[in-house]
Parts: C-alpha cells; structure tokens; sequence
C-alpha cells in the first residue's frame, strides 16, 4: 500500500528543500555513529525498506515485495521523477507480472492499465477473463484486502461510498496489524475522507508505540499542515514536530524518513546529520535518494567522484536513468569502457527503454521468429512481398494498401504515378484469387479513370460524382469484414448500414472479450478511427482505450502500437493541451515497445516526431532508420540513400581544387532535365548560350557504395523513385570526375537506370534519356532522338513531359511549329493542376511568355505579367527577368527602370545570363539607380 505514502513522500521532499526557517528548539539530532547492519525484520517494508532491500526480497518471488515494487514505481511516474516516464511502465508490469503469479487479482488489473491514471475501467469492456479477475478483486475488496483495494482504485472510478465501505472494512481488519491501518488512514486523508489535521489527530495518542511506521506518517501530515499554513507560528509548530517525526523513525533505520530527513534543507538540520543520511540511504540502495540526487546534480559541468558513485550505484539497481546518465559520461571514451557500455547497453534493452538507441553502434535487429509472428500492418515491404511471392493473397493487398498509402501521404514517392501502378499491380494479383478488397478498389479505379479529366468550371454548380460500388461487392466485404479482416473492415465500413456495421462489431467484440489481443487491438483501432458512429462521443475513446491496454497488456505488438498511438495523437483528451505532454510522453513509450518487437509502423511513427537522420550527430535515429532498411521499409531505404549520398558531396567553396563541403543539390536542380535557363528565342541571335564546361564542387565527387546499395534495395522492391535518384547521382558524380574514362562509365549506368525507368514506361526515364541525347551525356548528341523521348513523356501526360513539348512546339524544334496546339496544353495544364500542391516547373513562365508574344492566343499583357509572377514566387528565374524586361518596356502596369533593376537583379542572382546582361546594361547607363535599389 505503499503506493500513496511514496507519492507524499515524493510530493513532500522537494517542499521541505525549499522552506526556510530557524532552527527548531528542543530537537537532539543523532550523534555521528558508525553504520550498522539494518535490523530489517524491526521495520516495516512499505518505507522502511530501500529500493535495494525490497528488492532482494522480490527475487524470492514474495507477493507483497513485488507488489511494492510496482507501486513504487507507479509513484516514480506519477511524480515524474525520471525524464522520461513512459520508462516507468516496463517496470511497474515487470514486478506487476512476477505477483500475478500468485493468482491474486490485483497485479493482473494494475497491468491493462500500469500508469494507474485513466480509470476508464469499469467493467464494462472487459475480457471474459478479466472480468472474472475483476470480480474476484471486488470480492476481495468486499473482505478488506488493501491490495485489491488499491488496485481498483488504480483502474476504477470507485464511487466514494462503495470505497468507503471497502475501507471500513479493511479497517476493521486491521486492529491488529498497525501498519496496514496506517495505510487506511492515509487512503482516507487522500480521498479526502479525512482533514489531515484529522488523520494526524488520530495517530499522535501512538507516537510512542510504534516507533518508526508511525513517527514517519505523523512527520509527513506535520510537514503537509506546515506548507499548507500561513500562520507563522504554528508554521513553526508543525515544522517542529515533523523535524522531530523524522529524526525519530530515522534513528531506527526507516528509509523514507531519512530521506525526508536528509533533504530537509534549512530547517535547522546539521549538515552532517544529512551527509550521514545520504550516505546510508545511498549504501542501502534507496531509489528515491539515488533519483533525487541525480536531478540534483546531473547538471554540473563536470562529475564529481560522488556523482560517478551514485551513478554506478543507481546502474546496479538498474535505474534507466542513472544507466543512460553513466553512459553519457563514458560514451567519450568509448575503448576504455567497451564492456561497460555493452553491459549497459543490454541491460537497457532489456528494460525497453527507448534511451538505449543513443548508444547502439550497430543497427537493432529484430529476430525473424518475432517478424513472422506481427499482423500485416507491422511488416515492411520486403517482408510483405515475400509472403506475397509465396501466394498469400492477403499480403498481395497489404502491399497494394501500402503503395496506396503513398499516393495519399506522398512519403517517399516523387511521382503519385509509380505508387498508383504498384498499388494496382498488387490489387490484380489479389483480384485473380478473387479477394473483395482488390475487386473493390479496381472498381474504384475505373470509375474515377472514366471521369472527365478537368474538373467543372468554378462557376457550375455540379459536383464530381463519387465511386459507389455495386450491391453485390458490398456483400462480399462483409462478409470478409465479419470474419475479421481488418483492411477490408476499414474499408467498407462506410458502405453499411447501421446494422451491418453493429454486427461486425459484434463479432469482433466476442473475439475481444475471449481475450483474443489482435481483436482487441483491431476493435480500438474502429471504434475511434473508423467512424463507424456519426455521433461518435468521448465513451467510445474510452472503450478504445480499454481495448487497446488490454492488448498491450498481452504485449501484442499491435496493442503496443495502437495504444501508442492513440495516446500520442491524443484521442482520449477532452482538454488536450493541458495534458499534451505527458500523453505523448506515455504514446511513445508505448510506440517504442512496439517498434523493440519489429512493428514497422510503430517504429516509424516513433521514429518522426523524435529526430533528424540528415543531422550528422543524430546516430541514434540513424540506426533506427538502418534497422527498417535492413528489413526493406522503403522509405527507410531512400532517406539512408540521400544521406550516404550527401556524404560524397563536397562544399562549394569557389575554388574547384580545393572543395571542403558542399550544399547538395536541391530538388529542383536535380529534376532539371532540360536546358530552359535561357530559351534560344530569347537571346539576340536566336542561339543558344553555350556555357564553358566546369567541375562543379557542390555535386558528389566519388560514388557511395553504400547509396547504391540502399538506391538498388528500394528499386528491387518496385520503387522507380529509386532508379531516377540513382540516375542522377551517377550523372551527378560523372559531371564532377575529371577521369573520362570513370566520367563515361557513370554516365552509362545513370542511362541504364534511365532505360529500366523506359521499360516502366515511366515518364522521368524518357526525359532523363532526352536529357542525355540533347546534351550528348553518355551518347552522341541526336536531335531527333532528343525529341522523341519528349513526345513518349508528354504521352504518358507528365505535366514535365508536357510543358516541354509546348516548348518545342512553340519553338517548332524538332516538330512542326504549332503554337496553338501549345497553347492549349498549357492551358489545360493550368486547369488541371491549379490547386496542386507542387506547382509545374517552367508551366507559369510558358504561360506568362505565350501570353506576351500572342502566341497560340491573343496578345495580353496583363495576363503574362501575371503569369511571371507566379512564376516568380516558384524562383524561376526566366519568368523573373521578363517581368524585369516588362517594367523597362512598360508592358507591366507601368513603366518603371528601378523595378526593372530589382528584378534583374534578383534573377541575375539565381544564375539567369540574360539577367546578368540586362542587369550591367541598366546599371552601367543609370548607375544612380542602382545606388537606390542597393539602400
């Protein structure tokens, strides 16, 4: 029952460190003795015990030791004694389980729900079995048992007069056992059944007859009454009689009162008496001391011989904190300290907490005994293809929902294309084994393929007609649904009725309520995330939430991640932002458990709120990421590619020579495919610039085996994102080797990952093989080639593709000139994509340069200059200069030379040559001008 002693005693410590007042009268400390062993067997456990002693005493499987364990370590979190609390969890089910074991109800109930915090617990959405546990706790409770009593506390709502009737009881019980009766009276003071002036009015007649146990309670209700009072003097009384409290059970070995003692700072306790204090606290292994003293002192610039004991100490105990804490202070020399580090290394393993990965060398790997036994929504790619290879066809359609995930979210994928051919590759093959979620979704597919490809006009009051699949497909997902497929549950749960959708729930409740953890985890996951109820309330978060604990509970790692995951995003919080923190603190605990047991989803959800892989110090999430890699998680794979990568990259520090680190290209340099810098009808000849070949020392100087082997992994796996970022690294690196021989082999496997991007009939490869025939990268120059692959990419509707044959046609390169038919595509492009989130690269200045020139439409001036200003606000350079160019002619809304040099200026900046010469010319013929714009 210690758990609400330990929370005052925790609550109470740092009060007592922070008054101020003179010295007591009349209070004899206890003189400098010699330490002697603790007569254990004279106190009671619940506080008069450490940490250390309570522990040797659970390794012998007592009940009521681990019992306390886990109270004590409830309090640790509720006090937020530790960085991290969600650490606390492990702990409380880890000493929690071991009393299980006993068949006593009350550990199994602390375990659905270990941070004791929520009571959502009433009965109500209870397993079969722990609802019998349940039951049989209430009964217990009924006969007086404190810790059932507790426990329910714990995990219940317990209406006040059914608390106090269990009370009155256990009370009853208790004449003869002074320290449970100890404990009745504090559960009262704390449920406020009792003043504590009352509680403490009832224990003072026995100050003096059971020493310890009892002077500690008085000291604790003395020091509360004394913070509570702004009276002065009787401040001082109260103080006074806690002082004496404590110095009284210390002085019979009581650990929490020397701990209270030991921290009760200027109120007139010698020095020496707390340096004793501390340090018998501290050879006895008192967790609370250890804890507080770190928090104390964790801050200093340098350890001092003390702390590194007390770290050492607190590593003995298996203190997460004081573990990761001595390792931060050995990690710079890690040689000297090897098998210490390993030692603790695995240690925090074992006790699942998340601190452990700022300290793996190598990646964590997860057994394939425990990859084999996840839920499909916990393997990666690889692993679901693997499955798929061998016919399951329900891994066929984990892996189509995958892919289709990434049309949507857009996580890894440059082009919403490559996802939507996978996603529909996998849906066929588990269409030919008849599955409904596959006919489902390709049914869907057609009928928004067979709409109009423009959307209605702003003005038309239509509406774009939604996919409503047949009668008879509906009644094959139900049917699925009803079995428990959880995809195709999601699914068509918004095709039911009302009925149909209780059914389901039904049925997956019986599964839940016999104790099945993947339907408990599953049925979580509908009742909040589903909305299988339009008027969804805060009940049905709570029954999620129950659900989703009891899962966990069984360590299933679909429970772990779902509870992580509603408690990370919040979904049980009515005032959210107040208890923000501390929820999300708890979901990635639970995120992090998961993620230990191989849940891929878990791992990354954890993984992208905490840190940053492109940061070089961030090794931590940079193992995380290799871990998901070596399993084949595609995104995983790209991000470690673009890293390595980076790594080769040298900085520009302009001198070619001597490049030391470089910025790496940026998204938009690496997906120039065409050279638009300066159109050939916009320089005074009508030719095109040719710019001097250099070295470029930003871009990578050496391949990366490394890159290529996380680029190839993913393109092995279906992603053509892949195989074009291999394509441009390689030409990357070819265009900054100065060896030709080396230059030419680069170049022909950046044409190889090209062709296999052709094979795909994927638009990049076509315009990347443009890109090579145009500018004779790897092959001979060729026009005419050239100019194919730009038609083949326009086929496949690229907007790229697209706004590069208007060029051509505008142009009449290559193609008979048709401005005109130029015009409508990038029209229509601009209808198209208007509300896309990526804007067209070079669409607005085509737009803004056809409306200027009247080609394929009217002259109109107002028209282009707004055209160049969207362009503008995308960086383009070229629709930059023309607005500079607009302002000196006065085809903008006026004429104005000053503007025109600012814009100038700014695309003279981004490296536009026609710029670069209008800038000088203006400036060398009104120098004035450019002494304005330079204010």
């Amino acid at each position: 029952m210690q758990a609400l002693l330990l929370s005052s005693l925790l609550i109470v410590a740092p009060l007592i460190s922070a008054q101020q007042h003179s010295t007591p009268p009349n209070v004899a400390e206890p003189s400098k003795k010699t330490m002697m062993p603790v007569k254990l067997d004279e106190l009671p456990m619940e506080g008069g015990w450490t940490y250390q002693e309570i522990l040797k005493k659970a390794e012998t499987g007592d009940f009521d030791a681990n019992m306390l364990l886990a109270q004590m370590w409830q309090s640790i979190y509720k006090s937020n004694l530790v960085d991290n609390p969600g650490i606390c969890i492990v702990q409380i089910e880890k000493f929690a389980r071991i009393a299980a074991q006993s068949g006593h109800p009350a550990p199994v109930l602390i375990m659905t729900d270990p941070c004791g915090a929520h009571g959502v617990f009433k009965g109500k959405y209870l397993s079969r079995e722990l609802s019998k546990q349940l039951t049989k706790c209430r009964q217990l409770a009924e006969q007086g048992d404190l810790n059932a009593i507790m426990a329910l506390m714990e995990v219940c709502d317990l209406p006040k007069d059914v608390l106090k009737s269990y009370l009155d009881t256990a009370e009853e019980k208790a004449k003869n056992n002074w320290n449970d009766y100890i404990n009745i009276l504090s559960i009262r003071e704390e449920v406020n059944e009792y003043t504590t002036e009352e509680t403490l009015n009832k224990l003072l007649p026995h100050q003096n007859d059971y020493k310890s146990a009892t002077a500690f309670i008085i000291g604790l209700l003395a020091d509360k009454l004394a913070t509570a009072s702004k009276d002065a003097e009787e401040k001082k009384i109260w103080l006074t009689l806690a002082k004496k409290m404590f110095l009284k059970a210390s002085a019979q070995e009581h650990a929490a009162a020397m701990t209270c003692l030991a921290y009760f700072k200027n109120a007139g306790v010698n020095p020496e008496t707390q340096k004793r204090l501390l340090h018998e606290l501290f050879e006895r292994g008192d967790i609370f001391s250890i804890y507080l003293r770190i928090y104390q002192e964790k801050r200093l610039p340098e350890y001092s011989p003390d702390y590194t004991s007390l770290l050492k100490k607190g590593c003995e105990l298996e203190l997460p904190q004081a573990l990761e804490y001595r390792l931060a202070q050995i990690e710079n020399n890690p040689d000297e300290n090897r098998e210490e580090i390993a030692k603790h290394v695995n240690t925090l393993l074992r006790l699942e907490d998340s601190g452990v990965y700022n300290y793996l060398i190598e990646p964590y790997t997860v057994p394939a005994s425990v990859i084999n036994a996840l839920p499909l929504s916990g393997k990666s790619c690889k692993e679901l293809q693997s499955l798929a290879q061998l016919g399951d066809v329900n891994a066929m359609v984990a892996l189509g929902i995958l892919w289709d995930n990434e049309v949507h979210d857009m996580l890894f994928s440059d082009k919403m294309e490559e996802a939507l051919d996978n996603s529909e590759h996998w849906f066929r093959e588990a269409e030919k084994h008849g599955h409904p979620y596959a006919k489902f979704m390709l049914a869907e597919k057609k009928f928004y393929d067979s709409l109009p490809p423009s959307p209605p006009d702003e003005e038309s009051d239509d509406v774009m007609a939604s996919f409503e699949p047949s009668p008879e497909l509906v009644k094959e997902c139900f049917e699925l649904a009803k079995k428990g497929d959880f995809y195709t549950t999601k699914l068509i749960i918004p095709y039911l009725q009302q009925n149909q959708v209780n059914e389901i729930l039904a049925i997956l409740r019986e599964k839940a309520y016999a104790g099945d953890a993947l339907s408990q985890a599953h049925l979580a996951y509908h009742l909040v995330l589903s909305y299988i109820d339009p008027n969804n309330d805060q009940s049905a978060n709570n029954e999620a939430f129950a659900w989703a604990r009891q899962s966990a509970a069984q360590l299933h790692p679909e429970g772990l991640f779902m509870l992580g995951y509603l408690h990370k995003h919040g979904f049980e919080l009515k005032d959210k932002e107040k208890f923000k923190h501390e929820f999300r603190t708890e979901g990635y605990c639970w995120l992090w458990r998961a993620a230990l047991k191989g849940h891929v989803n878990a791992t990354y959800e954890y993984m992208t709120d905490k840190m940053n892989i492109f940061s070089t110090k961030d090794l931590a999430n940079r193992n995380m990421v290799k871990g998901l890699a070596m399993r084949g998680h595609l995104l995983a794979l790209s991000e470690l590619a673009e890293l390595e990568a980076n790594a080769s990259y040298e900085p520009d520090t302009g001198d070619n020579d001597k490049g030391q680190e470089a910025t790496p290209k940026n998204k938009e340099e690496e997906q120039d495919f065409s050279d638009m810098e300066t159109p050939p009808w916009l320089t005074e000849d009508g030719q095109p610039i040719v710019k001097e070949k250099k070295i470029k020392s930003h871009l990578p100087t050496k391949i990366n085996p490394k890159a290529l082997q996380y680029w190839e992994t993913a393109a092995s796996l279906g992603s053509s994102t892949a195989l074009d970022k291999l394509a441009q690294y390689y030409e990357d690196v070819a265009s900054n080797t100065a060896d030709i021989i080396l230059r030419e082999q680069y170049l022909t496997s950046a044409i190889m990952a090209a062709n296999y991007l052709v094979k795909k009939n994927d638009s990049r490869g076509y315009l990347r093989m443009a890109h090579y025939y145009e500018k004779g990268l790897g092959v001979q120059a060729n026009k005419e080639l050239y100019t194919g692959y730009i038609k083949k990419a326009a086929e496949t509707n690229d907007p790229n593709a697209l706004v590069e044959y208007a060029r051509l046609l505008v142009k009449g390169d290559g193609v008979e000139a048709n401005p005109k038919k130029a015009f409508e595509i990038l029209n229509e492009l601009h209808q198209r994509h208007e509300n896309a989130p990526l804007p067209i690269k070079g669409l607005y200045f085509m737009l803004g340069y056809v409306h200027e020139m009247g080609l394929g439409t009217p002259v109109d001036y107002d028209k282009a200059y707004e055209f160049y200003l969207s362009g503008a606000s995308d960086n383009d350079s070229r629709a930059i200069n023309n607005l500079g160019s607009m302002y000196e002619r006065g085809a903008a809304p006026v004429q104005d030379l000053e503007y025109a040099l600012k814009y100038y200026k700014e695309a003279a900046e981004l490296g536009n040559e026609d710029a670069k010469a209008n800038f000088n010319r203006i400036s060398d013929k009104y120098p004035e001008l450019l002494e304005k714009i330079s204010k």
